[in-house]
Order: C-alpha cells, then structure tokens, then sequence
C-alpha cells in the first residue's frame, strides 16, 4: 500500500509561484517576493497535488528528469519552510488574515486595505499613459520646481533656515503624510500599468518613524527587470513631482505662511527623494538596483563581501571572496557597511546639541543614541574580525587586532582635543541680547568670558552667525523665555522658564536687528579631549 504524507509539507494558499521570462518568482504569504532555482519552483509546485510519497517523486521525476532522494526532498522542503512559502502546523488562516506584522530588523506593518480592486479598475485607463509621457511631465514639473526655487531663494531659505509657526507645521505634517501616501500609490499605479496586483496598503512604524507602505511584491513577476525597476523608482518620481508643484506655487501670492510652508515642502521633499535614492540603505534605490541585477538578497550578499574585502585587505590574505567575478559588489558593500552610520553619525552631529537643550531627558535620549551607535560599530567590526578567522586567520592574531582597533579608539578619545561647544539659546528686546541656558544647565559649567555665536534655528538649517560675548561678571537670573529658544517653532502658547544672562554685543546695530527674536546661541569653551566634549555635549 502506497503510504499517505501525513506530514508532508503543504504549499500555503497564499503563497505563488510563477515562471517568468528570466526565471521562476515565488511570493510568500508575507508578501515577499524570492528568485527561485527550477528545482524548489517544481518541488514546491509538486506539492500542490501529489498526495503520496511516491506520487511526489513521480511527478519530480517527470518535470526534473531526475531521481529525487529523502536527502533533496528533505532540503527542498526546508529552503521553502526558511523563505516561508509552507503552511504552519497551527494553520496560516490566522496568518493570512493578520493585519499586524513584524519584519526583521526593525519594521511593523499594520495592513489596513487590499487595493488590488481599485488599482484593476484603474488598470485600462493607466495603460493608456505612455512611458514617455510621464517621463516628460516630471522633467518639466521638475525642471520648473527647481527654476522657482531660484528665483524664490530668499523665501526658500529661510523656509528651512528660520522657525515655522505652530500652525505651519501642522499643514506642513499634513502635506508630507499626504505626500508619502501619495509616493505610495505610485508604485500602485507604476505596478499596475504593468499588468501587476498591489496586494496591501497600511501604516508602518519602519527603524520607529511612521509611514505608509504598499505591498507591490507581484512586481518581480514582470519579466523586463527595467520595468521593475521603474516600480520601484516611481515613488520617487512622484515626490520629486509634488516638490516641483510645491516650489512653483510658492511663487504664487497665497500670503507669507503659505508661501514659506510650500518652500519648506518643496525642500524637504526633494531632499527625501535624493535620500530614497540612494542604494546603500533598503530605500527605493536599493529596491531599483536590486531589480537592475536581478539577485536577491543583493545588500546581505554585498555586505558579506565587503566584509571579506575589509578582512582580506587588513586581516588575512586567506580570506576569499563568494562573488569572484562581480567586484563591484564587494565595493558596493563597504558602501552599504559604511552609509548607514554616517546617516546617523550625521543625525546625531546635528541633533544632538539641539537635545541638550532639553535637559537630563535629551541627555538620556542622546546618550542611549550614541551607545546604540558605539555598539552597532562594535558589532561590524567583530563580523569583519570573525570573517578572517573563519577564513583560517589565527585567533591570537585576531585577539591582537581587536585590542589594536580599541587601543586606537581610546587613544583618539583621549589624545585628540577638540573646542567644546555648548549648545544653547538666546533672546533678543530690542538690542538687549540674552543667552538662554539648557533646562536644567549648570551655571558655573559656563566658563567665562565666552565667545558666543547667534544664528537663527530653523528646520534643520541654521542662519546668521552674530558674534556677541559673555563677560566674566555676567551673573544668571531666572526668567520665562519663548519655546523659540530651544526648538525651531514660533508660538507664544509656550513658555518656560531657565537661565539667563545679557551678552555684549557692540558696534553690531544692524546685525541685532536682523536677529529673529530667538534663536540658538553655541558657547565657545576652552578644548578637551574629544571623549569629553562629546560626554558634555550630551549632558
């Protein structure tokens, strides 16, 4: 008697497989989308409708032309269960239906709708729209975006150099919420025109910020990989579109709050598309490439070759590379090593000042950035360090390496002294200039004199640079100061109350009155060692 598969492996619904032009695609339940080899597309396709054990092997025989043993059908069961393409002992109705979903490193998904009936609708009207056409009304939006943006440059920077008001920044929050949703309709629509079925939209919490996603998976059945290509670079279009709209209305006479939160979209807008870009991180760009080369798994891969390159090139010459052929990748994952940390060494150089300002709980939020940031670069360097030793590099001469690297780290933290500079803020009647101390700041940690420097506090800009003094009789009082002080936002509906003290500002009548009525103020001090300054900056 022919023994039933009691425990055989069943293909979830939700999955799919397909043959295209370049090769099988299969779509998890999750939504992702994997370049199978031939043999698990048949194996996991096999498993649709073979009921026994002999009837598999039956049916592998037939479509693979080969005898499929225990041993193969074994590892083709668990490539499929790790990819996540099988059904789960405890079903996976639940799952399919589950609208909340984690996805590694650090995303959660809420899925709110399936667009795939609006978009279908849409589908014949879409297809209408050439190419070409689309190409060219983005260039021209653009084109003219970026001409307004010159014209209107006084308005565009001081859009992004001076503070928004309470309610500018409301609409501001509205016209980017609606713009990322909008980014993501485009790839909706860039999928759709193709003949592809967006599967889900909702809200995401992605590396803890807010914002939309669509699922637009079904993309890696198209068969021309520049086609998918362009699914993943359609968001991008759209916000490089919507910013160009921005700017030119900002010439418009729509009243100076408009104008500036127009100016200030059109900015942050075409920044976020250049950043989206760029290929080193899981953005639209990486997305793009990853579709132009056709290999899955492209940055973990590239990652892992440059960590040889890195190994190879400062650890052991026995270190050799997967990808042999294809340099760039190795080249290509330093980059995708590297980037990440200096987006955020970069955010942490520009905000981390600006979260002093808030006493001991900025203090605490950027001291847990910084040793959140020590320890993930402690973590890349022990995978470089345990890439040469499972090449054969000895463990002694690892061991010398790392204490080497941390001889250097300590030595740079001690050795090198940098000026140190306290992040502050300052308040201007008329041309009676005070310096505004962090909440909860120590008066006596202010060495005196100071030089100090005046520029205004903007979005992420910063304007001015007005050299004023602290003198050394300067003594601090008490007083209730505009929140203006400490963050770029006009309102008068708050207040607090800190330290403060006059600065000297002489023979600079004309540079007073260009000052906004607050701003930042950075106090010069005497230099330190950087692991000082740096530990100062935070508290």
């Amino acid at each position: 008697m022919t023994e039933v598969l009691q425990t055989r492996p069943t293909l979830s619904p939700a999955s799919s497989i397909t043959r295209t032009a370049e090769g099988w695609v299969g779509v998890n339940p999750d939504g992702k989308a994997y370049t199978l080899g031939g043999a698990i597309a048949l194996y996991a396709l096999a498993l649709e409708t073979a009921g026994t054990n002999d009837e598999l092997r039956d049916r592998l025989r037939s479509d693979t032309g080969q005898e499929w043993t225990d041993a193969d059908l074994g590892a083709a069961r668990g490539q499929l269960a790790k990819l996540g393409f099988l059904e789960h002992d405890a079903g996976s109705a639940a799952s399919r239906k589950r609208r909340v979903r984690y996805v590694p490193p650090l995303t959660v998904q809420v899925t709110l709708a399936n667009p795939e009936r609006l978009f279908s609708l849409l589908q014949r009207s879409l297809q209408r729209v050439s190419g070409r056409t689309v190409f060219t009304v983005v260039a021209t939006v653009v084109a003219a975006g970026l001409l307004a943006a010159v014209i209107n440059r006084d308005v565009v920077l001081s859009s992004v150099t001076h503070p928004l008001g309470l309610s500018e920044y409301v609409v501001l929050v509205v016209m980017l919420t609606a713009a990322t949703a909008l980014h993501e309709a485009g790839h909706a629509a860039a999928l759709a025109r193709l003949g592809g079925r967006p599967r889900r939209v909702g809200v995401m919490l992605f590396y803890l910020m807010p914002a939309f996603f669509c699922d637009v998976s079904d993309a890696w059945r198209v068969g021309d990989r520049r086609q998918r290509a362009l699914v993943a670079a359609s968001g991008v279009l759209v916000q490089v579109t919507l910013a160009g709209l921005a700017e030119t209305a900002a010439l418009l006479p729509f009243g100076e709050a408009w104008t500036e939160v127009l100016a200030a979209f059109g900015v942050v807008s075409f920044l976020a598309a250049l950043v989206n870009a760029i290929p080193f991180v899981k953005f639209d760009g990486y997305i793009a490439l990853m579709a132009l080369t056709n290999h899955n798994f492209l940055r973990r891969d590239a990652i892992a070759e440059g960590r040889r390159l890195l190994a190879r090139s400062f650890l052991s010459r026995k270190v050799t590379y997967a990808f042999p052929e294809q340099r760039w990748m190795r080249w290509y994952g330093v980059g995708c090593i590297l980037f990440p940390g200096y987006l955020v060494a970069s955010a942490m150089w520009l905000w981390l000042g600006d979260l002093r300002a808030f006493g001991v709980v900025g203090g605490v939020i950027a001291l847990v950035a910084v040793l959140a940031f020590v320890v993930a670069v402690a973590r890349e360097v022990g995978r470089v360090l345990r890439t040469a030793l499972d090449a054969g590099m000895p463990v002694v001469g690892a061991g010398t390496a790392a204490v080497v690297l941390l001889g250097l780290a300590v030595a740079a933290g001690t050795l090198v002294s940098v000026p140190s500079v306290t992040v502050s803020g300052y308040v201007r009647d008329g041309h009676d200039v005070r310096l505004v101390l962090p909440v909860g700041a120590d008066a006596d940690s202010i060495a005196r004199p100071a030089r100090v420097v005046l520029r205004s506090n903007g979005l992420f800009l910063h304007d001015g640079d007005v050299e004023a003094a602290l003198m050394s009789s300067t003594r601090f009082g008490s007083e209730v100061v505009p929140f203006a002080a400490v963050a770029p936002v006009r309102t008068s509906m708050v207040e607090f109350r800190a330290l403060s003290a006059p600065l000297e500002l002489s023979g600079q009548d004309a540079a007073i009155r260009d000052l906004d009525p607050a701003g930042q103020a950075l106090v010069s001090g005497p230099s330190a060692p950087l692991w000082r300054v740096l530990w100062d900056g935070m508290f």
